[in-house]
């Protein structure tokens, strides 16, 4: 909504929840037997943005207004979608990046916010959600064509070095060079060791703002996303297509609140959001890398593939980050609502349709 990259809001109340979901996903997330039916699901999110200052704004002052909207994927449909300001229907578009694989709304009426006054901005909508993909072995990773990967022009830009993503960085170069040696020249093989490497050696442990993965490395500590940005730089580098996935579990029963800095308050209801890696392998497709969750006691990285909560939970698909500093986002996003006196309420909430 007001960030100049919309992800950054999502993403920092994931990084605002983490340190509480480390503990309570571990009791709450259930395995749910998603192999037949379909589910519908109702999510509301609210931001309430307060002026305490002495001047008006809008919220486009704050930067592009873009709007979560649910992803196209395998998994999910949405089926209705809807923007209101002050409880009134508010325009906007639905924008396709590379073809579809990012989609993204953009509010398009303007939200002028008065001194000691609020606006609502709701955002709500339905979605359907199917059965996950079939599981898929190690031979079909080790075995798959990857001498076609390098001829994926679609693609290529989902392997290009980002600031985030700095593969150039000597000490992440030391590490993909080591990995590489243990791969027995086959990148497929390469992705196996590197998600074992991580799971392996990096202490879940959250931070604000988020770390960029050369910290992870020298830390040896960090949360879902810390982790899943330290898998997509080493991916890259080796010229694997990766980007990061973001969604909300369903997670009945679930309510927690946190504030930060005084400037954003927010709470989560019946929802748990989290992220991971989407990573390109040639003749299978994007497949899910989920480093923090896997439904199994062996820690193989396998089973961060089948067993991770894009596969065994409910959940829906709302961003998608192809490129961009969503870390450094996050603070100058923190840094204008200080700026302007403003101060966030959040909402998110899920409910499944009767």
């Amino acid at each position: 909504m007001v960030s100049t990259i919309r992800l950054a809001l999502l993403l920092l109340v994931m990084l605002l929840t983490s340190s509480i979901l480390a503990v309570t996903l571990t009791s709450a997330l259930n395995y749910v037997d998603l192999s037949s039916s379909t589910r519908i699901y109702r999510v509301r999110e609210v931001y309430i943005v307060y002026n305490n200052g002495s001047k008006p704004f809008n919220l486009s002052d704050l930067g592009e207004p873009y709007l979560d909207y649910p992803q196209l994927d395998v998994r999910q449909k949405t089926l209705e979608y809807h923007v209101y300001i002050n409880g009134r229907p508010a325009n906007y578009t639905v924008q396709k990046i590379m073809g579809g694989l990012g989609m993204q709304a953009i509010l398009k009426d303007d939200a002028v916010v008065e001194p000691g006054s609020s606006i609502n901005l709701t955002v709500e909508y339905k979605v359907e959600l199917f059965p996950p993909p079939p599981n898929i072995t190690v031979n079909d990773i080790v075995s798959a064509p990857w001498s076609n990967v390098t001829s994926l022009k679609y693609y290529e830009n989902l392997t290009h070095q980002t600031v985030l993503w700095n593969y150039t960085n000597p000490l992440v170069k030391l590490y993909v060079d080591a990995l590489w040696e243990q791969s027995n020249g086959n990148l497929g093989e390469y992705l196996l060791n590197a998600i074992r490497w991580i799971t392996h050696n990096i202490e879940y442990k959250s931070r604000i703002p988020a770390r960029h993965p050369v910290e992870v490395l020298v830390e040896r500590k960090g949360d879902c996303d810390d982790q899943a940005n330290l898998l997509i730089t080493l991916l890259r580098a080796k010229g694997i297509p990766a980007y990061m996935e973001a969604g909300l579990i369903y997670i009945p029963g679930f309510d927690s609140t946190a504030e930060f800095e005084n400037t954003i308050k927010f709470r989560v209801v019946n929802a748990g959001p989290h992220g991971w890696v989407k990573a390109y392998v040639p003749s299978i497709g994007w497949i899910p890398i989920d480093l923090t969750f896997a439904y199994t006691a062996t820690n193989r990285p396998i089973d961060h593939i089948n067993y991770g909560a894009y596969k065994m939970n409910d959940l829906i698909i709302i961003s998608r980050t192809l490129g961009g500093d969503y870390a450094s986002e996050t603070v100058k996003q923190v840094v204008e609502l200080k700026q302007l006196d403003a101060y966030m309420n959040i909402l998110i909430e899920i409910k499944p349709e009767d």
